[in-house]
């Protein structure tokens, strides 16, 4: 045991001090929209304080490095399997972490996973107070003791341990949902997205999270050279604080940020795209057509996969393709008659923003 507990810490020591060195900060690029601020979120990782491998500090830098603006710690209630060699209370984590947060101006959450066997499975509270008193035997009871602190409370990877990932809505989770202390769902959890999720998130008013749910460190599960990141939930909110975050969630003033989707209501996913491009134009003649030349600059971090549809709108569209983040891409459509700008439509579906499952966005880019 002894050994043992000296490679654990020899472990978490070598990784601090790789990781001290690292000064790079990898710039996640979102648009304001509406007037609030675009707060890039991860609310539900953990530490050695329950079954994660990292240290808190280790879990702040990491979120600084990955271009983060908030993180909560989760460490599990119910499941601590560290404690012969972590010592600390439920809080403890958080105090840690806190401190390094605030040096590198990151909002650090405090709260938990409420972990219990299937039903009805694990719940976070974020927001907390005390953590310690949220432990109960009884779920009800942890929940009521969450919710009475000011928790905001999500069901975790509903698709945990069921056949093929497939969600399954239990008697607590209505009971929960009845007496309003379930106000979001986790419709994507590490890698796994749950389409059925989402479509409980509509249906019942649920406000869209999505989480790394990260033990290991970071760089080992989402390879920075490979351009890939945590999943990530949007939240739109007033200012970068505790409690317009908050306020925010309570709106259900989310997307979600899953591999190359965006998962989100209507309206949000519409000013997202709006806000990322900026367009600029020329006119030009090539064999003889006139062509108008548009210029759509994609100044946010996310592809944006367009198909054209086609309507009659007086253009000949050649191809729009995917908008790469932080790209440019040219555009030539032939016009007949007199070329007005502010008469240019190019309507069109974009693939991979999803209002819900398996419907994609449809919208217009307007000169």
């Amino acid at each position: 045991m002894k050994l043992l507990t000296i490679l654990f810490y020899i472990q978490i020591i070598t990784y601090c001090s790789v990781f001290s060195q690292e000064s790079t900060r990898k710039e996640l690029i979102f648009p304001d929209i509406f007037g609030l601020k675009t707060i890039k979120c991860d609310f539900h990782s953990h530490t050695v304080f329950s079954d994660g491998l990292v240290w808190p500090t280790v879990r702040i830098k990491e979120a600084w490095a990955d271009g983060l603006d908030l993180i909560c710690i989760t460490d599990h209630l119910e499941y601590r399997p560290h404690e012969d060699d972590v010592k600390g209370d439920f809080n403890k984590s958080w105090e840690i972490a806190k401190k390094e947060a605030d040096k590198l101006n990151i909002l650090c959450i405090k709260g938990c996973e409420i972990t219990k066997r299937l039903p009805p499975g694990h719940f976070n509270a974020v927001f907390t107070k005390d953590n310690n008193k949220i432990l109960k035997d009884d779920f009800y009871e942890s929940v009521n003791e969450a919710y009475n602190q000011g928790a905001f409370i999500t069901w975790n990877h509903p698709g945990w341990l069921q056949p093929n990932s497939i969600p399954v809505w239990y008697e607590q989770q209505s009971t929960v949902m009845h007496n309003k202390q379930m106000q979001g769902i986790e419709v994507v959890n590490d890698k796994y997205y749950a389409p059925l999720a989402f479509q409980w998130a509509i249906d019942s008013n649920l406000t869209l999270i999505c989480g790394s749910d990260l033990h290991n460190p970071s760089n080992m599960d989402y390879k920075c050279e490979n351009n890939s990141h945590r999943p990530l939930t949007l939240v739109f909110a007033k200012e970068k604080t505790e409690e317009s975050v908050k306020e925010a969630l309570l709106k259900r003033q989310t997307v979600i940020w899953h591999e190359n989707l965006l998962l989100g209501n209507e309206k949000y996913l519409n000013e997202l795209f709006e806000n990322s491009l900026k367009i600029s134009y020329d006119t030009a003649t090539y064999y003889g057509n006139k062509t108008a030349v548009v210029k759509i600059e994609n100044q946010s971090s996310f592809d944006f996969e367009i198909v054209p549809l086609e309507v009659e709108t007086g253009l000949n569209l050649n191809s729009i393709g995917t908008l790469y983040g932080n790209s440019t891409n040219i555009i030539k459509a032939k016009y007949k008659g007199k070329f007005e700008i502010t008469k240019l439509e190019l309507p069109i579906i974009i693939k991979n923003l999803l209002i819900a499952p398996e419907i994609p966005l449809k919208t217009v880019i307007i000169l």
